[in-house]
């Protein structure tokens, strides 16, 4: 078994890039030895519903594996900008949707972070809890978003 590693957990509310409809709030984690951010089968087909984002999938399904061990089964990926509130600069976040309709992340949490999810945006300093904004990059029927 894997050694116990300390995870930071923070907040994402994803929105219509347009402010279109309602926000939707992802409780999250950040996993520093994770090399794919993950999200949860239920949030995505939520997100799916209420943002009207479309997914990638993917060649052939693939196995990812957190710090402590857990595979996840994907089949598909999805990607937003994201940026923490109030800045100016976002940045990309692509996401593989776990495919067990009933899997949650270390038990309570919407999605997964990777370790380069640090590197892009440093965490606050006494609980590491910042509220990020996130945005679909591609909408059902619009293909995908300039760069």
């Amino acid at each position: 078994m894997g050694s116990y590693m300390e995870r930071t957990t923070t907040s994402v509310i994803v929105r219509h890039p347009g402010g279109n409809g309602e926000d939707a709030h992802l409780e999250a984690v950040i996993d520093e030895s994770a090399d794919e951010n993950i999200i949860t089968w239920k949030r995505w087909r939520q997100l799916e519903d209420l943002l009207q984002l479309e997914s990638k999938p993917l060649a052939s399904s693939k196995v990812v594996v957190d710090s402590q061990g857990v595979s996840y089964t994907v089949q598909s990926q999805v990607s937003m900008s994201i940026k923490q509130r109030g800045a100016r600069c976002s940045s990309s976040l692509r996401d593989y949707v776990a495919e067990s309709e009933n899997v949650r992340i270390a038990g309570r949490y919407d999605i997964l972070l990777a370790k380069s999810w640090k590197e892009k945006f440093a965490p606050d300093g006494q609980n590491g809890n910042k509220i990020y904004s996130a945005a679909p990059s591609q909408l059902k029927g619009f293909g995908s978003k300039r760069q």
